[in-house]
């Protein structure tokens, strides 16, 4: 019921011209599942690399900050593309050798140690016009080099490091309590 309401309101979106982003509700991947517990939005709008990676930033869920989702394991790929599930459309990711040919990086700096080129076409082979990650049009959850336009995913997570504002509230109230503590002998 959920997926139709979902279609519907996409159609619904296409007709009428609207242009804001049509989104599903995000998912997790929770840690129990053997997960990262990042959670996961499809967005149906068909824009740019440029503009997803531009809305995803721009994006919050529940005061964690969006990003394009940054595939960095054979797991996560599969758990991703299973989730979204969409053969047969190009879905971007988060990645773009853009900067200098070839040199792939994740838009969040994130170690680039895992892909999943689709071999079969001898991707990534876009060359200089083709700079940007997505899951391949024809071959499920493999990737492609593309140009154009896609839908996307946006994932969400927790900052991992502690913000320094919050280190420095902690280390303050530490030296306080140790203060405190010499004071008494």
């Amino acid at each position: 019921m959920k997926m139709k309401l979902l279609a519907n309101l996409a159609i619904g979106a296409l007709i009428l011209g609207i242009s804001g982003p049509v989104s599903a509700t995000p998912f997790q991947w929770t840690v129990a599942g053997g997960g990262n517990g990042h959670w996961y939005e499809f967005v149906s709008s068909i824009v740019t690399w440029d503009t997803a990676n531009a809305n995803a930033q721009a994006s919050t869920y529940n005061g964690m900050p969006g990003h394009l989702a940054t595939i960095t394991s054979a797991e996560e790929n599969d758990w991703v593309f299973s989730n979204v599930g969409l053969a047969g459309i190009s879905i971007w990711l988060g990645a773009t050798d853009q900067s200098h040919e070839g040199t792939w990086t994740w838009v969040t700096d994130e170690t680039w140690n895992y892909t999943n080129w689709d071999n079969l076409y001898g991707e990534p082979n876009g060359g200089v016009g083709a700079n940007y990650l997505a899951f391949n049009w024809n071959i499920a959850s493999r990737w492609n080099d593309e140009s154009g336009s896609a839908r996307y995913i946006v994932e969400y997570q927790t900052a991992s490091v502690p913000e320094p504002a919050t280190m420095l509230l902690l280390g303050t109230g530490l030296a306080c309590l140790v203060g405190t503590r010499r004071k008494k002998k």
